[in-house]
C-alpha cells in the first residue's frame, strides 16, 4: 500500500466534512494544518524533501481557507 501523508489526511478529513457536514471531520482538518503550520513556521516548506510531493500540502491548506476558519 502507498504512504499516505498529513495532506491526504487532511484532503479526505476536509471532504468528508463537505459531503456530510461532519464538524469533528473538519476540527480534525484544522488542527493538522495548525499542526503543519507550526513545525514549518521556521523551516522552508521545501526543506520537507521531493518539492512536487511536499508543495501538495498547501492544497489542502487553501481548501480549509475560504469560509470555513
Amino acid at each position: 500500500m502507498g504512504r499516505v501523508g498529513h495532506y491526504h489526511c487532511i484532503l479526505g478529513l476536509w471532504l468528508w466534512y463537505r459531503e456530510v457536514g461532519y464538524q469533528p471531520a473538519l476540527e480534525a482538518a484544522q488542527r493538522a494544518a495548525d499542526y503543519i503550520c507550526t513545525f514549518f513556521a521556521e523551516r522552508p516548506l521545501l526543506d520537507a524533501g521531493l518539492p512536487e510531493m511536499n508543495m501538495a500540502i498547501t492544497h489542502s491548506l487553501a481548501l480549509l481557507y475560504p469560509g470555513d476558519g
